[in-house]
């Protein structure tokens, strides 16, 4: 297949390896993960979640794309001026630390840590129920675009044309450093 620039999408490049093996390429790439939903993954946080709520990841597998604490940190205080119900927060072990410290987040805002607490099934299913998410530029991330649901990525060193979730391009947020 031909090179790509970094303002080219990376999944839909991806794809053209597909198409150069003839397989055909679905209109819908939900990766297999549609049918997990929070109905699907019952337990606790089917019964702890209330809608409309959404979801912020807290970091990525690289120390370089993730958000500082204060960004975060105003993000869910302006969310609360904003009137936003519930947020929950998503993430790996390595921000459990992270996600205690943004708990304490006042009210009107009802802060749910799911950090370092799901498994991978029950992450999908979370994120599958969110309204919208918020993260880096991550795995989870990814996982919303191929669910459908609108994730705003901030974007510090990799390119966001090149690797916003797809179907929320639009909604990159990158950083002037």
């Amino acid at each position: 297949i031909e090179s790509r620039g970094d303002d080219a999408s990376k999944v839909d490049h991806y794809l053209l390896f597909l198409k150069a093996l003839g397989v055909v390429v679905p209109d819908e790439l939900d990766a297999g993960l549609s049918h997990i939903t929070l109905e699907s993954i019952g337990g606790e946080w089917a019964q702890r979640l209330s809608r409309p709520y959404a979801g912020v990841i807290l970091g990525s597998s690289r120390y370089s794309k993730d958000w500082p604490e204060e960004g975060y940190r105003g993000l869910l205080e302006r969310w609360a001026v904003a009137g936003v119900g519930s947020v929950v927060l998503l993430g790996d072990r390595s921000k459990e630390d992270l996600a205690r410290r943004l708990e304490s987040v006042t009210s009107p805002v009802e802060v749910i840590n799911a950090v370092g607490r799901t498994t991978l099934e029950e992450l999908v299913g979370i994120i599958h129920g969110a309204r919208v998410c918020l993260g880096p530029d991550s795995g989870p991330g990814h996982i919303a675009g191929a669910l459908g649901i609108p994730h705003v990525t901030l974007f510090g060193p990799t390119p966001a044309d090149r690797n916003a979730p797809r179907g929320s391009e639009d909604l990159s947020v990158v950083s002037a450093l």
